[in-house]
């Protein structure tokens, strides 16, 4: 994330705060006080110039607030508000534009402002955004720019640019021990793009930027808790999350957002979108709000095979709130002998999400099921118990990494340009140092290019100069309208783009002819012929 400015901007001194001010945006929006008509949201690939009215007794148009989501997350977002001395903001620090960055996963603080010089004081001048100044956040392709200041609002530009088309893979679990892999970007050519981490132990390595198709590398440090942790880079707009084991490695694990396969289940329980730790289902014995009275009643998991493991650890997420005189346990139910065996009792109340660990070793040797019971025995009722993210780890398990990917071929696309018009017979053209076969897909069809002609400019970069590859096209073939280009050395993708193609509704227009002046062009004054080329299927220019 970044600042920079356009012109001189000024801060004046902080204010001296006597009273309260407004809540933020966020807030507002979350209790519903303000309309879905005066809320902006960002959608992908969208530059946009709107009115922020002020936050405090704002006029009867313009938007309250914008939203801008974070790459693909449903939780992780921006938003965007206007904050000028009017009603109790008349003690705020100065007039500027706030931007918040929201996490709703988080226990608390789920909006934390964004200061730039990072100090640790959300009242200084580098939370205020003013005119001139524009935020940035490349590595998900949004920028948010103060144009100008209005006597209730400011002007603010909002583009959401995601160009990079998608990652290899979204996913990564390692063990405790750490480690490092790498992941692919799907990107066309001239697509720009950057990468961060999100979490102090996971490093990336290399790769922090790119244009076109690439790859980020990253490292993942030891975790020296025995409970698992989730950490996630920004790469182009997308979100890549990585889960790391705690001590040990893991032998099973369930989101829930598969359903109920292998789970078996005594009624009430079961899945909920109500409360989740993670994505948007959990298990909880009271999906009516409040759990029965006089229940035992129990949630088994899947077989568990510890028969190959000298040791094993269970982990899962809950919250709960359970009645007076009412419990949570948590057993292990053997499949050969099925005795159960107690493991550990939850009573009271937490309402916030909470990682549990438990050893397993105890059963290692064996197939078991996990057994999560309530039990309830009190004329009251209370909201229940609510279990997501359920894992278990062993040590023993080891996770071979994938080898290093091949480096990208040494090689450009240079025309036709990403996003340009195209019309009759062109070139496809550019250079590889290195290759047996170039290859255009045009439209999903392959067609081999000519290889290897005296490209001297390439010899700097590639030791030689015979580098260059072309294709000839008659861009009619294609059909009018938006079409994919993807070029390729030896079978792997170096390159991609789109065209816009314009036809005459043929493939090949004969018996045409015609001369035409095209006055004031290159410059005032001046008049360039161009007259028509059946050869060509387009325009060339002729003598005056």
């Amino acid at each position: 994330m970044g600042r920079h400015e356009r012109g001189t901007v000024s801060c004046s001194l902080p204010r001296v705060r006597r009273l309260g001010v407004h809540t933020i945006a966020y807030h507002k929006d979350f209790l519903g006080w303000i309309p879905a008509g005066r809320k902006y949201v960002a959608s992908r690939n969208s530059t946009r110039t709107i009115t922020l009215e002020q936050l405090a007794q704002p006029d009867s148009e313009g938007y309250l607030m914008a939203e801008i989501p974070i790459g693909d997350s449903d939780t992780d977002f921006y938003t965007v508000e206007t904050r000028l001395f009017a009603g109790y903001d008349d003690e705020i620090p100065d007039e500027a534009v706030v931007i918040h960055k929201v996490d709703t996963t988080l226990a608390d603080r789920l909006a934390q402002v964004v200061d730039i010089d990072n100090n640790g004081d959300p009242n200084d001048a580098g939370a205020m955004w003013t005119p001139g100044e524009i935020f940035t956040d490349l590595a998900n392709g949004i920028e948010v720019s103060v144009d100008a200041a209005r006597s209730t609002s400011f002007q603010v530009t909002i583009a959401y640019t995601v160009c990079a088309d998608s990652l290899s893979s979204t996913h990564q679990f390692f063990a405790g021990r750490g480690g490092s892999n790498g992941v692919g970007v799907r990107a066309p050519s001239g697509c720009s793009w950057a990468a961060v981490s999100n979490s102090s132990w996971l490093r990336i390595t290399a790769g922090s930027s790119g244009s076109g198709p690439g790859r980020v590398s990253y490292a993942v440090t030891a975790n020296p808790n025995p409970t698992a942790r989730t950490g996630t880079l920004s790469i182009g707009g997308w979100t890549f999350t990585v889960t790391q084991a705690g001590v040990n490695d893991t032998l099973f694990e369930d989101d829930m957002e598969n359903g109920t396969v292998g789970w078996s289940v005594d009624s009430p329980w079961a899945l909920t979108t109500t409360a989740s730790r993670s994505e948007t289902r959990a298990w909880t014995d009271s999906p009516g709000g409040n759990y029965q009275n006089d229940l035992n009643v129990a949630l088994w998991s899947p077989i568990i095979d510890l028969t190959e493991f000298t040791s094993a650890t269970l982990t899962f997420w809950h919250r709960f709130d359970f009645a007076s005189g009412d419990s949570g346990n948590v057993w292990v139910a053997g499949t050969e002998d099925g005795q159960n065996e107690h493991l550990q009792t939850f009573t009271g109340t937490r309402t916030t999400w909470q990682q549990a660990s438990i050893d397993l070793s105890p059963f290692v040797g064996e197939r078991i099921h996990l057994v999560f019971q309530l039990v309830s025995d009190a004329a009251l009722t209370a909201d229940g118990w609510y279990i997501d993210d359920v894992a278990v780890f062993s040590p023993d398990l080891v996770t071979p990494e994938p080898p290093e990917p091949p480096p990208p071929p040494q090689a450009r696309l240079e025309n036709p340009s990403l996003g340009s018009s195209q019309s009759g017979v062109g070139i496809i053209s550019g250079w590889a140092c290195e290759a047996q076969e170039i290859v255009i897909e045009l439209a999903g069809s392959p067609v081999p290019a000519v290889y290897g002609t005296p490209r001297g400019d390439t010899r700097r970069v590639c030791g030689d100069s015979n580098n260059g590859f072309s294709l000839l096209v008659n861009w009619s073939d294609l059909g009018a309208g938006e079409h994919a280009i993807r070029a390729l050395v030896d079978g792997v993708e170096f390159a991609r783009t789109t065209v816009r193609v314009t036809t005459f509704g043929v493939d090949f227009l004969r018996g045409a002819s015609g001369t035409f002046d095209l006055p004031n062009f290159p410059s005032a004054g001046a008049t360039t012929v161009i007259q028509w080329e059946e050869s060509l299927q387009n325009f060339v220019i002729i003598p005056y």
